[in-house]
């Protein structure tokens, strides 16, 4: 997709039309989109619907060994999608691991202040 020399227009439309599958996706393409997404300089927003989304996919298929592409690439796509700490929060609680990668992307797109709190939910187990 990066290689693709596009104009601003048709970023935009390509970056909608996988804003619009992600909803409908239930398997590995979802992650695909979501991996190609991080390329068409998403807003603010569209990165937030597609953590979401993502989200709703690793809490799915958390121990499935046939999905195993969209669990080896999630941390280097999430890290691209401006974690926060609550995103990070809400993965430990359901089981969902976070590893170091998205970790220190959640430091930096989070405040230091609520780090401490962080690292403390991180050390219990999940509910």
């Amino acid at each position: 997709m990066k290689d693709l020399v596009m104009n601003k227009e048709s970023e935009r439309q390509v970056r909608d039309a996988f804003l619009k599958a992600l909803p409908t996706q239930t398997d590995g393409i979802t992650a695909v989109c979501v991996a190609q997404l991080t390329d068409l300089h998403p807003t603010a927003a569209d990165k937030r619907r597609a953590l979401d989304r993502l989200h709703d996919l690793l809490a799915c298929i958390l121990g499935e060994k046939a999905l195993s592409w969209t669990i080896g690439h999630a941390p280097d796509v999430i890290t691209r999608l401006d974690p926060a700490v609550q995103d990070v929060e809400t993965w430990h609680a359901e089981g969902i691991p976070a590893g170091p990668d998205v970790l220190a992307a959640v430091c930096r797109n989070s405040n230091p202040e609520d780090w401490p709190a962080l690292f403390r939910r991180l050390e219990s187990p999940p509910r």
